[in-house]
């Protein structure tokens, strides 16, 4: 059981996360919040973070989920219909700027915009394939590469092979 300030930390956490919000945007939603600390002091954004990456500990205890397997398809296919949103969007102010005849840099408005929108749908995409990591249906990367003598005559002996 957790106190009711980490619980409600855990809960907004969880959302941010899901609808797609930045570390950076959590950061100042959570840390900053005086309400989502236990004691007095603050919340380290490490902490949160590692509050995020121990997720499969809690996430079921504090939504009361059954199936955390369902909600994480549901929330990704709720992305993916932000994602389609956001391409309607983008191919809209494309469309406008042609329409305008106004060269794509930093003074035309549907430049700035159009970024806006690329960059919505990179973060979408990123956060899709986190989830999926998370269900296990995708392949995570490894944190760290270990690196043996073995290793690395290898990765020698295959470049200078390559030069030859």
């Amino acid at each position: 059981m957790y106190s009711k300030a980490k619980e409600k930390r855990l809960r907004q956490l969880s959302i941010l996360r899901f609808m797609g919000a930045s570390w950076a945007n959590i950061e100042e939603k959570i840390c900053d919040d005086p309400s989502l600390k236990a004691h007095k002091g603050t919340v380290s954004i490490k902490t949160v973070r590692n509050d995020w990456s121990k997720r499969d500990e809690w996430l079921d205890e504090i939504w009361e989920f059954e199936d955390t397997d369902t909600l994480a398809k549901s929330v990704i296919a709720e992305k993916q219909r932000l994602k389609h949103k956001a391409w309607d969007m983008l191919r809209q102010l494309q469309q406008e700027a042609e329409d305008a005849r106004k060269p794509m840099h930093d003074e035309n408005p549907q430049y700035g915009s159009m970024l806006g929108v690329l960059r919505f749908i990179n973060n979408l995409g990123s956060d899709e394939v986190e989830l999926l990591q998370s269900l296990g249906e995708v392949d995570k990367e490894p944190d760290r590469h270990e690196v043996t003598l073995e290793n690395a005559k290898q990765k020698l002996a295959d470049r200078l092979s390559e030069e030859t």
